[in-house]
């Protein structure tokens, strides 16, 4: 059980990060503020159909969301990068205590990480490999897989961070001449969640959604679990932008997201949504692959009152 949900974790915090920094009510709350315009979201009817009819207000305010689900990802992971990778949890916490910033972990100083050494303020190597994809949606406009891997490998050849094992193996498949669709590599890691707030921001409630979301991971990572995560995650986070709350968008995900294995790991992590965070961690295990079953959910404290 801890192997096949070891990524749960990692889903759950990337969700709440993001959520954190976008959207400050909702951390407390589970819900958005109340002035801010909704989508109403029916279960039985398509998204896209519910987008078509919005008021300008309503437009308006799921723009809002979209950059700011952007924005926050990205402040999100520079606040996270200091203490990244750190997997013993103990040490975490005596380094964040040592510093009292048990209630404020996020832009932790010094950073800590034992695998690389960024400055304070920095993106994570995650982070990194997020910023060509979203210049290619603004250069292009749209999601072009061809276009994205030639964005990607100008970009990695020239990084001088730490360059990860997806992107080591695309780059050699993009230099033996492996184009789109057949530049991604074999690879199950976490590196398609980087990919969907910028996606998601860009096609929310739009029929292409999720066509453009598997393009956008087939061109690093051409393996089926990153595949069926990557997704699971854009549907919940595609729902929160055009205006459900945190608890809604996670009830719908149990029994609609794409995958079974997702749909199975949403199901037990919301179970846990009564446990501290660490002890939830512990449960489900730390680790960077995305095994079956795996499926973005929110942590407890995120959906307190959901």
């Amino acid at each position: 059980m801890q192997k096949s949900t070891a990524s749960i974790t990692l889903l759950s915090m990337w969700l709440t990060v993001v959520i954190y920094f976008c959207f400050p009510h909702a951390k407390a709350t589970g819900h958005f503020e109340d002035s801010e315009a909704k989508a109403e979201v029916n279960e039985d009817e398509p998204l896209e159909n519910k987008v078509n009819a919005f008021s300008g207000d309503v437009v308006d305010a799921v723009a809002r969301r979209a950059r700011a689900a952007v924005v926050g990802a990205f402040v999100a992971d520079a606040a996270t990068m200091p203490l990244h990778w750190l997997y013993d949890t103990d040490e975490i916490v005596e380094l964040l205590k040592k510093k009292s910033k048990m209630a404020s972990p996020e832009f932790y100083q010094p950073p800590s990480s034992p695998f690389y050494k960024y400055k304070q303020g920095a993106l994570s190597p995650y982070g990194d490999e997020a910023l060509p994809l979203l210049r290619s949606v603004v250069k292009h406009g749209e999601v072009d897989p061809s276009a994205l891997a030639d964005d990607l490998f100008a970009s990695f050849k020239t990084y001088k961070g730490r360059l990860n094992h997806a992107s080591k193996g695309f780059m050699l498949n993009m230099e033996k001449g492996r184009r789109w669709p057949h530049c991604g590599v074999d690879d199950d890691q976490a590196h398609s969640l980087v990919k969907v707030a910028i996606v998601v921001a860009r096609y929310a409630g739009k029929p292409e959604m999720l066509e453009k979301m598997e393009q956008a991971i087939r061109v690093h990572q051409d393996n089926e679990l990153a595949v069926e995560m990557g997704l699971a995650a854009a549907q919940v986070l595609e729902r929160i932008v055009l205006g459900s709350t945190i608890a809604e968008a996670l009830e719908w995900a149990t029994s609609n997201a794409r995958g079974a294995g997702a749909r199975s790991a949403i199901r037990e992590a919301v179970t846990m949504r009564s446990q501290p965070t660490l002890d939830a961690v512990g449960m489900f295990g730390k680790s960077c692959h995305l095994p079956v079953g795996m499926a973005p959910m929110e942590l407890p404290r995120v959906q307190h009152g959901g």
